[in-house]
């Protein structure tokens, strides 16, 4: 940097502060007491920024901390417990503070990094990023005494006619306009 360009910002800094930071002479800079404590303080903050950027550094080279997770019991049973168990062992400072829960939580208000969860389409709308892992597949079944006093359907209509009893997860999160699309007819 230019020496007059260095003199201005020097002598700018010592008009904000109100203090003299540099002993000038024609010959020779030396600083002044208030001078000297302002250097101190300056390398610290350089320091300190520097172990700042060197702790994000780290964690982007490999993850660590606490992950809060919540996941339906079913789907933990289901294998997401295994994908958890490996995860771990590949990433042993990471830690995972696992919530199994089938309610349905507040991501934002519960502090919730991840939430696992089964929905039917289609989704509510949301400012949380939602990722699809899968599809699963869903059957109707009939008991064999259901069948035997109703008789066995034929088409689909048949199926508007039976009796049935409403399943907790299509009834609570399906929402109008919500179809279904059968693609196999299997009588086992």
């Amino acid at each position: 940097m230019q020496t007059s360009k260095l003199s201005r910002r020097i002598g700018a800094l010592e008009k904000e502060l109100g203090v003299r930071l540099l002993n000038r002479t024609t010959r020779k800079l030396s600083l002044t007491e208030a001078g000297t404590t302002f250097h101190r303080h300056c390398v610290a903050l350089i320091a300190e920024a520097e172990a700042a950027k060197d702790a994000i550094y780290q964690t982007l080279s490999s993850p660590r901390g606490v992950v809060r997770v919540s996941c339906p019991t079913g789907l933990l049973h289901g294998g997401v417990a295994d994908i958890l168990g490996r995860y771990l062992t590949t990433y042993p400072q990471v830690r995972i503070a696992l919530e199994a829960t089938n309610r349905r939580v507040d991501v934002i208000e519960e502090g919730i990094d991840i939430a696992l969860r089964v929905r039917v389409p289609p989704f509510e709308d949301s400012d949380l990023a939602l990722r699809t892992f899968g599809l699963s597949e869903m059957i109707l079944a009939a008991s064999p005494a259901l069948v035997a006093a109703h008789g066995q359907p034929q088409t689909l209509a048949d199926l508007e006619r039976y009796p049935h009893c409403p399943w907790g997860l299509l009834e609570r999160r399906s929402t109008p306009g919500t179809s279904w699309t059968l693609i196999q007819k299997q009588w086992c």
